[in-house]
């Protein structure tokens, strides 16, 4: 599990990525990794992979 947290003008962002596969609810395409960010009070929940992985698969 990855973990970054930002704190700018009194708000706080977290982003939380851990290595659990996911897949995501719309497309049904399957990701690597599981993500969610929180701001402030608003938790967000969605699916992700690395970005230096893209140009491997190009």
């Amino acid at each position: 599990m990855t973990q970054y947290k930002v704190i700018q003008g009194g708000q706080v962002m977290t982003l939380t990525i851990s290595g659990e596969s996911c897949r995501d609810s719309m497309s049904g395409e399957e990701f690597e990794s599981k993500v969610e960010v929180i701001l402030n009070d608003k938790v967000l929940h969605g699916c992700g992979r690395a970005l230096h992985c893209q140009s491997l698969k190009q």
